[in-house]
Parts: structure tokens; C-alpha cells; sequence
């Protein structure tokens, strides 16, 4: 972040003019916090860009992702930036990238959206890491072998990442904006994400809401009781309530 006027410089990276300007007048009329340090039409021409321009986000196209992207995370990796993906189609792994990146953003560009990802990277400071994007290169492969669970997550740290697997994950406790994931080792992690997001990210065949608190995962369930709504005892001991809403479908998914 520009140390002066706490300014957020930004780097816009995508093969087509239109989208770059698109992109670039909404930023200039809806985000007077960022300043467009600059734009390229490709990776090949943004990674001079980068180091020439220092910037504290990258909005990059997902083509390019899928083409180069990779090379220019690996090649500007010593440079602290956060990085939003941009992209007009569905068929990406939106699960994966909400995951291992900071945030994505679907064309056309909705504002709120755009001002969201931009309060998020003010939030978390998130930054570009090689190895996060490698996971991230891992999945968008197994999308395209119609692997479409993730079976690790990468949580922001103070000193980097934490990558855990998801099958140590017992369940999820939402509070607000963040949600803290208790894992079968006995470490805890909190994650800048909602219990939502969570929710959606995680293998359904696994994972099931049962409260509007708690994503708990099946495999780890010892014990249902009884009541109105019920509750579960969890492997760690943790009693967790079922709510009434969630009571039938969490029978129904344990008989099956």
C-alpha cells in the first residue's frame, strides 16, 4: 500500500481493450481509494509493468490465468500484491478460486462487488504466494477432469498460509464475517470468510449445515440425540445443537 497517502495501486491485466477500460473507469469512478498504476493486454507484458509499478492489487482475466497467469505469479512473486481474478464464464472453478485466491470477480463487473473485493484485500492485506496458487492450478486441472471437490484449503496467517485437508476438518463455527475451523489434531484456524462461503466450498457429500452457527463434517459425528431440534456429539467431545430445520435433512443424509 502506498505508505503516503494510503493510496492502493492497481495493475490491470486482460487480453481485451474494452474489458481493461471497462474495468479501469469503474475503479476510477466508484473506488477513489485505488489508482490504476497501469494496464497490459497480456502476462507477458505485465510482469515489467510489476516491478516498474509496485502495485498493491492485480485484477487478472482468468484466460490468462489458464494461458501464462502462473508464470506471472511465480515471476513477480517477491512483489506483495493481492491478486482478484476477473472472468465472463461460469464454467471456472469458482469454488477454488474463492478459495485460494482473494477474491473473483464475474463479467460484467457488478460495483458492489468490485468495492467488496477491495475492502476485503484492505481487511486481510491478502497477498500472492506461489504455493496458494499452485493449489489453485491443482484444482481448475481437476475441474477439467471433473474432479469438482477440493480436498485442501488454504487459510491466511500472519507469516503466510496454513494448507489443510479438508478430511481434518470436524466443523465449522460461523461468527459474522469469519468462521473458525476445528481441526481432528486439535488445532483451531479462523478464516476472513462467512460459514456460507464455507458452506459451498466444502464436499457436500461430506459436510452438512445443522445449525445456523455450525457446518459440521459426517465423519466425525459420534453420537445423535434426541429432542425437538437434538444435538450432536462430535469425536472431540463438542456438543453441538441441530436446529429444528436442519433436523430432517441430517437424518436423512446419515441414513443414506
Amino acid at each position: 500500500m502506498n505508505k503516503l497517502n494510503n493510496t492502493l495501486k492497481a495493475l490491470i491485466v486482460d487480453d481485451e481493450s474494452g474489458a481493461r477500460n471497462t474495468l479501469a473507469k469503474l475503479i476510477e469512478v466508484y473506488c477513489p481509494e485505488v489508482e490504476i498504476a497501469g494496464t497490459a493486454d497480456s502476462v507477458k507484458n505485465a510482469v515489467n509493468l510489476v516491478y516498474e509499478t509496485q502495485p498493491d492489487l492485480m485484477f487478472l482475466d482468468i484466460e490468462e490465468l489458464e494461458a501464462s497467469g502462473f508464470e506471472l505469479i511465480e515471476k513477480t512473486n517477491s512483489i506483495e500484491a493481492g491478486l482478484i481474478f476477473t472472468t465472463a464464464h461460469n464454467k471456472y472453478t469458482l469454488k477454488a478460486i474463492k478459495t485460494f485466491a482473494l477474491d473473483y470477480l464475474l463479467k460484467p463487473i457488478d460495483i458492489t462487488d468490485l468495492k467488496a473485493a477491495i475492502k476485503k484485500y484492505q481487511d486481510t492485506k491478502f497477498k500472492m504466494d506461489v504455493s496458494r496458487y499452485q493449489l489453485l492450478r491443482e484444482q481448475i486441472t481437476n475441474e477439467n477432469h471433473q474432479k469438482t471437490e477440493i480436498s485442501r484449503l488454504a487459510i491466511a496467517s500472519s507469516d503466510g498460509y496454513d494448507i489443510l485437508d479438508v478430511d481434518q476438518i470436524q466443523y465449522c463455527e460461523g461468527n459474522r464475517n469469519y468462521t473458525t475451523l476445528y481441526l481432528s489434531c486439535g488445532n483451531t484456524f479462523v478464516a476472513s470468510k462467512t460459514l456460507k462461503e464455507y458452506e459451498k466450498l466444502l464436499p457436500a457429500s461430506d459436510f452438512i449445515r445443522v445449525h445456523q452457527k455450525f457446518l459440521i463434517n459426517l465423519k466425525y459425528v459420534r453420537k445423535i440425540n434426541k429432542g425437538r431440534g437434538g444435538s450432536l456429539i462430535m469425536t472431540d467431545g463438542k456438543i453441538i445443537a441441530v436446529s429444528q430445520n436442519k433436523k430432517n435433512a441430517l437424518l436423512e443424509t446419515i441414513a443414506r
